[in-house]
């Protein structure tokens, strides 16, 4: 039947605290971390780690308290985030392509009580942007910020070079008031839809053992030198891209925003050997017409997630860069439910998600009766197992719809064959994957119904060579509009949402195909679009 149960166990009940402890312990000169040529040893992140987690406690921050990171893959990003970890305080990431809307919900939902940001990036001004909206967020005590001080800002700089004596207030308070690894340490949000955000909760206990689980299915090595080329606000990044070089006391290289000739030169200078993405990344790499002026032979595994890529193009990734390559099925929700091993076969890598992670997880496939069918037969994914979200933050409802008797109700279709491996043939609703990052239609459908000229609009997906899937508009004018373009969305959504959600076609219909109950089939305007691009 297909059920099946990974075998091996994870160490529980370990929080961030303890992993970095390690770290420093028996790597202490070792580079953790490094971005655009700033970097930071274990020793020298352990000391800014402490330094802002006793500003934090000074401040009256405590354990279970909301504290939000707005910031780019920077060095800072990762003290941030273990010193909200190191007191038990919850760290809620926010994208930094995020804008008001998106925002402005996260912190409002979450209650924060500190925003830990860049003052400004790519042009754009966090700074003024939360001034603007500080009004609607009375939880928000305190905005701290990369550079120097701004209007009621705290600079970030001043507190991590502060000379206090962080040992006797951090540890003093951890003595008091120890972490609890079975608490919620981060909400990752995967919408920002207003008036229906979705706060994924996971406790560090979660957190860490999927990250252990990655580097036991991996083969990762005492050299390894990890490569984030996703967010670190990303699930990925919270769940993986950060953690993993700290349990196996290794180096992370961070990339700002993905350029592949820039990841070339990074890979060559570091000698990287754990790239981490989606594999559009590797391919633009690969197509790129310097790739043979840079040395990519310290490569051993490439880490995708994500959309899957053609056999064709995952041949040239292994055979050009040198490597294996590792695949993996997840989401928000439950990190990484499949992955590829290493000595899984190109066919195996292109036609399925893997097999259960280490460690115990489960998946079963079942029917529209939650029976479970039998091998090679397709049903709904379910998972269940330690690194499965607690729930969805102050969301009991929509928490007891997606978890029954503690298995988490996916929402894909998928199948698993003889040897356990779980192909996925269609994706929870209908999310779109474009370039890594996870769009939810509804979320952009909801900001385009108040665009004056839009009577009704859906949005859908459809294949990309690079970008693994785009989105179009179908829109529906209103009466006497005759034309929508591109470039008024694009202006009407600027600032509102991030702009990889922003449509890259319109399509203007009379009306659209329906359900017997009125409901939009956005499966016939796909089918209607991958006809009319393969005429």
């Amino acid at each position: 039947m297909s059920y099946m149960q990974s075998e091996g166990f994870i160490p529980a009940g370990t929080s961030a605290d303890k992993y970095l402890d390690q770290a420093v312990k028996s790597a202490a000169d070792k580079i953790a971390v490094i971005c655009d040529d700033n970097y930071l040893t274990y020793n020298q992140l352990y000391d800014l780690v402490n330094k802002l987690a006793a500003s934090l406690l000074r401040f009256g921050i405590r354990r279970g308290d909301k504290i939000s990171i707005l910031m780019p893959n920077w060095v800072e990003h990762v003290v941030a985030s273990q010193a909200i970890l190191k007191i038990g305080a919850v760290k809620v990431s926010l994208h930094i392509n995020f804008r008001e809307i998106e925002i402005l919900t996260a912190l409002q939902h979450s209650e924060a009580k500190v925003i830990i940001m860049a003052p400004e990036y790519g042009g754009f001004s966090f700074v003024d942007l939360i001034n603007n909206i500080r009004s609607k967020l009375p939880k928000l005590e305190y905005v701290i910020v990369k550079g120097p001080a701004e209007l009621e800002a705290i600079s970030l700089g001043q507190l991590l070079s502060n000379d206090i004596d962080t040992k006797e207030i951090v540890d003093g308070y951890l003595q008091n008031n120890p972490v609890d690894p079975d608490e919620i340490g981060a909400i990752v949000y995967t919408s920002g839809t207003t008036g229906t955000p979705k706060g994924v909760m996971h406790s560090q206990n979660n957190l860490y053992r999927l990250a252990y689980s990655s580097n036991y299915m991996r083969g990762v090595q005492k050299d390894e030198v990890f490569f984030g080329m996703l967010p670190l606000s990303s699930a990925f990044g919270v769940q993986y891209i950060e953690l993993c070089p700290i349990i196996s006391k290794t180096t992370l290289l961070l990339m700002e925003n993905f350029d592949p000739e820039i990841a070339l030169k990074q890979i060559d200078k570091y000698k990287v050997t754990s790239p981490i993405g989606v594999p559009t990344m590797l391919i633009r790499m690969l197509k790129h017409p310097n790739f043979k002026n840079y040395d990519v032979s310290s490569v051993r595994n490439v880490y995708l997630g994500g959309a899957a890529a053609p056999e064709d193009m995952m041949r040239d990734i292994k055979e050009k860069f040198g490597c294996t390559i590792t695949m993996t099925y997840g989401a928000s929700e439950f990190g990484h439910a499949t992955m590829t091993k290493l000595t899984d076969s190109l066919e195996t890598i292109c036609n399925t998600s893997g097999v259960p992670i280490y460690g115990g997880r489960e998946v079963k496939i079942v029917d529209e009766n939650g029976d479970i069918v039998p091998r090679n037969t397709i049903g709904e994914i379910y998972v269940r197992g330690y690194g499965t979200t607690q729930g969805y933050y102050k969301d009991p409802e929509r928490t007891k719809n997606l978890i029954d008797n503690d298995w988490y109700h996916v929402n894909d279709l998928g199948m698993m064959n003889n040897e356990g491996y779980i192909t996925v043939v269609g994706r929870s609703k209908d999310m779109i994957v474009r370039g890594g990052n996870n769009i939810y239609p509804d979320e952009i459908e909801s900001l385009l119904y108040r665009h004056p000229k839009i009577a009704e609009v859906s949005i859908v997906g459809y294949p990309d060579n690079d970008l693994g899937e785009r989105t179009c508009a179908y829109i529906v004018p209103k009466q006497g509009v005759q034309e929508i373009t591109r470039n008024e969305l694009t202006a009407f959504l600027i600032n509102k949402i991030a702009k990889y959600k922003f449509p890259d076609m319109v399509k203007i219909v009379s009306s659209f195909p329906l359900t017997a109950t009125g409901k939009i089939q956005k499966h016939m305007l796909s089918k209607l679009l991958l006809e009319e691009q393969s005429k």
